[in-house]
């Protein structure tokens, strides 16, 4: 998700997506600063889709095939077009998308984290939450959804990284995630999901075991 203006992209318009199939859902969890600029990142540590600014010329389905395969280092790969869920404002838009590829496992090790380039730092890490993880998503607020997403990703962070190196998330992160369009787009999106409306299918996810 790099910031308006980098690379030759145009400025004002973000694009970002949810993937899924009918049992999981990816998200990323935001890193602590930002790659590009050094400083503090906007919700950091908080869950947040893919996805980022258009380069000149690129649309949106453009956009999110270059943004999931940068931000993922390749792990996935965007195969179909996105469908629109959520335009809170102009200049921001949310797809969802189940036409997708996974290619690698999910944590990468951290000889090729060193390595990625900075839209793949954009995130501490990729995350994958099941749909069972949400069965009571009609008594829950956006709030609520935002946590148990966070819980997901920094339990299976602690177990990949071990939670010395994952450590506190930090709450500067949290008061930004509270008032973000992402977290009220990830409770439309699951309320989507339980509803039926979202078409079906979608590959297995795999998250890799312990290294």
């Amino acid at each position: 998700m790099s910031s308006a203006g980098d690379q030759g992209e145009a400025p004002d318009q973000k694009y970002y997506v949810i993937l899924y199939n009918d049992t999981q859902m990816v998200y990323g969890i935001k890193a602590l600063l930002n790659p590009h600029t050094g400083r503090p990142a906007f919700c950091a540590g908080q869950p947040n889709p893919l996805g980022g600014s258009p380069h000149q010329g690129e649309d949106a389905d453009a956009t999110l095939r270059r943004e999931v395969g940068e931000e993922t280092a390749g792990t996935f790969e965007l195969l179909g077009d996105c469908q629109s869920f959520f335009h809170p404002e102009p200049g921001f838009e949310f797809f969802h998308s189940n036409q997708f590829v996974q290619r690698g496992l999910v944590w990468p090790s951290d000889l090729q984290r060193m390595q990625m380039g900075k839209d793949a730092r954009e995130f501490c890490w990729i995350a994958v939450a099941s749909k069972d993880d949400f069965l009571d998503h009609q008594s829950m607020t956006v709030y609520d959804i935002g946590q148990r997403l966070l819980d997901i990703a920094w339990n299976q962070g602690r177990n990949r990284y071990g939670s010395r190196q994952i450590g506190r998330i930090p709450s500067r992160g949290k008061k930004g995630y509270l008032g973000s369009h992402s977290s009220e787009a990830f409770a439309r999106f699951i309320t989507l999901w339980f509803s039926g409306a979202l078409p079906i299918g979608g590959p297995a996810m795999v998250v890799n075991p312990l290294q």
